[in-house]
């Protein structure tokens, strides 16, 4: 139950609202005068003016009452509401952070960890440079397409050997699920099409509209002649 509680200043406010109701209720009808005379050449009769002067008055009078009381809201006001108020918001600056929802990067939640996956489920393919091809293969001249090979073995491959080898694993036991490309210092340029192609490829390998192979690069000093 509310008690109608009156500040110190309450008798201020409500002669505020007297001067106001007083000052509006002579300003709007002087001015309505002044312009009936410039414009129309003519006096306005006693009793509009009376009436517009009434309503002036109460006009200025509700905005002055709206400007310095608060009915039914916090604070002072003419009719006192609950104080600051009785809501469970909280401003940003007054929540509690240790309630607050933490949010991760959804591409770090659900980044797989490539270091659990099996020897057995992974392919790791060099990508020979220029250079390392012309040392290996003793010319000048060697060929640009067979600058492919699984790590650990002799045998050059072209790319295209290299995404039938993928395919291949892929339905072997146990399947294939990781593929690492091996980078030199020499190796060709990684935006290049013999690294970027064939990355982007085996990306977009997909089984029941799921991505099956995940895809890794790593880079190394330099590769093995292997003679």
């Amino acid at each position: 139950m509310h008690i109608l509680a009156i500040s110190a200043d309450f008798p201020i406010r409500v002669l505020a609202v007297i001067g106001a109701a007083a000052l509006g209720g002579l300003l709007l009808a002087g001015g309505i005068q002044i312009i009936s005379a410039l414009i129309f050449q003519q006096k306005i009769p006693h009793w509009p003016l009376w009436i517009v002067r009434v309503l002036g008055a109460i006009a200025c009078a509700w905005v002055t009452a709206l400007i310095l009381f608060n009915v039914g809201g916090g604070g002072q006001g003419l009719l006192p509401g609950d104080g600051p108020g009785e809501g469970t918001g909280l401003t940003a600056s007054s929540k509690d952070d240790s309630t607050a929802p933490k949010t991760t990067d959804p591409g770090q939640a659900s980044k797989p960890d490539l270091g659990q996956i099996a020897q057995s489920r992974k392919l790791e393919i060099e990508i020979l440079g220029d250079a390392h091809l012309k040392r290996r293969l003793k010319t000048e001249s060697p060929d640009p397409e067979k600058r492919y090979r699984i790590a650990g073995q002799k045998e050059l491959l072209t790319q295209d050997q290299v995404r039938k080898l993928i395919l291949a694993r892929r339905g072997q036991e146990p399947p294939l699920e990781l593929l690492v490309l091996v980078l030199a210092k020499d190796s060709p340029d990684r935006r290049g099409p013999f690294v970027a192609s064939l990355e982007r490829w085996a990306a977009d390998l997909e089984e029941n509209g799921k991505p099956w192979l995940l895809v890794s690069i790593t880079t190394t000093s330099d590769f093995d002649l292997l003679d």
